[in-house]
């Protein structure tokens, strides 16, 4: 009987010491699974204080720890290792969206940060990321953005070479489409001494029916003919008719109290009386042009010098447009010793071309041929040109030769105004 007693009696203690050592164990992975809990909770709490720093409020993501792990009592190192990669990961996209230019604002949903990282890089290729709200706010997909993108890239097709080719850009130098944060917008309501035009509908029947619909805005003086957007904050074209003809027609054609002129090879429909009122105006602009370059050319075949340097240069502009350049006059300074910029597109001959106008009596010498040949080679031109009334030095000649610079003296200068200046 006692070895039966002294036997049970171990095995009672030995069950006693198991259950204490499991409640001890137990009680271990309470205080363990209770400070994981505060590390994900207090990793959270970080993330969500840096979310609010970027101005990103309250997004949507996957939760870090469940209600059922917390009320069962058991989360392990492993889950607080999950819950740090997580969050690492969403910081690590969210700065990567940033650095293109995101918005943290319209992100909703950190879960879609990789749908939001290529829209995002999409935008910033179209030039879109003030349309962030549009496309990241309510992204779904990248398909409707590829959509729309190739549907503005039509119109901007429509407006960039359709129009363009229509207005026989290389010919009237219309300039691209100007948006209002550009330097070279002019405001609509700045014009006070031009012709302006509020609505006018331009309409090409060689393209069937193409543009009927297009309504603008216009703008007509002696300098430019500028075409404005419906509501004004976009030019279309700007064209410059300083010093040069207008090619103006009225055609006849009238529909009730409108009329459809074409000017510069652009049909324009618009009032009656405004039409009348712009006819009459480039005529008589047209007229001031040919008496200008009447009187240039009688004064620069009888003695050039008796032009002044701004004279000069407007003769030397007008004779290479004749010879088949598009010209472009520099600033009066920084320029560089640039007076003109000539560009050719024909075959064989394209490319850019310098341009210095030199109204002299005596001779230009070596270091005036030299300073171009150094613009020449900044500006990677084709070829410099340095057109005087006077002469060259035998020094300039020679420094000239073999190079990519070609000098017009006075004498050759009156044989290229005798065969093109009249074109």
């Amino acid at each position: 009987m006692g070895f039966l007693k002294s036997f049970f009696g171990a095995m009672a203690a030995a069950e006693i010491s198991e259950k204490k050592r499991e409640a001890q164990e137990q009680e271990r992975e309470t205080k363990a699974s209770i400070s994981n809990v505060d590390k994900i909770l207090n990793y959270e709490s970080s993330f969500i204080k840096w979310l609010w720093e970027i101005n990103c409020k309250n997004p949507d993501y996957d939760e870090l720890i469940s209600d059922d792990q917390i009320e069962n009592g058991y989360v392990s190192a492993n889950d607080v290792w999950q819950a740090k990669y997580t969050i690492d990961e969403y910081k690590r996209k969210m700065k990567e969206f940033m650095c293109l230019g995101g918005n943290p604002f319209f992100v909703y949903d950190l879960r879609k940060l990789d749908l939001y990282i290529e829209i995002v890089r999409r935008l910033k290729e179209y030039g879109w990321l003030d349309k962030q709200e549009q496309y990241v706010k309510r992204a779904v997909s990248t398909l409707i953005l590829d959509y729309d993108w190739q549907q503005e890239q039509k119109e901007r097709h429509k407006y960039n070479v359709q129009i363009s080719a229509l207005l026989n850009t290389a010919t009237n130098e219309i300039k691209e489409i100007i948006k209002s944060g550009d330097s070279q917008f002019v405001p609509y309501e700045s014009h006070q001494d031009a012709i302006v035009i509020d609505i006018a509908k331009s309409k090409d029947e060689t393209k069937d029916n193409f543009l009927e619909f297009l309504t603008v805005s216009l703008a007509f003086t002696d300098e430019y003919i500028i075409v404005y957007n419906g509501e004004h904050n976009e030019m279309y074209y700007k064209a410059s008719v300083k010093w040069k003809d207008v090619d103006i027609e009225w055609t006849g054609v009238t529909f009730r109290d409108w009329s459809l002129v074409k000017i510069n090879g652009l049909p324009l429909l618009f009032n009656t009386e405004k039409a009348k009122e712009v006819v009459s105006f480039y005529g008589s602009h047209n007229v001031r042009v040919a008496k200008s370059f009447s009187d240039q050319y009688n004064a620069a075949y009888e003695n050039i010098n008796s032009l002044t340097g701004v004279e000069f240069e407007l003769v030397c502009k007008r004779l290479l447009e004749n010879m088949g350049f598009e010209v472009e006059t520099t600033k009066t300074t920084g320029d560089g010793g640039i007076d003109l910029i000539a560009y050719n597109h024909q075959p064989l001959l394209s490319g850019k071309y310098i341009i210095q106008c030199k109204r002299y009596t005596g001779s230009v010498g070596e270091p005036t041929i030299r300073d171009l040949y150094g613009v020449i080679t900044s500006e990677r031109a084709n070829k410099g040109i340095l057109m005087t009334s006077g002469t060259f030095t035998k020094q300039a000649q020679i420094f000239a030769q073999e190079k990519p610079i070609e000098l017009i003296d006075g004498i050759k200068l009156r044989e290229l105004l005798e065969n093109y200046y009249y074109l």
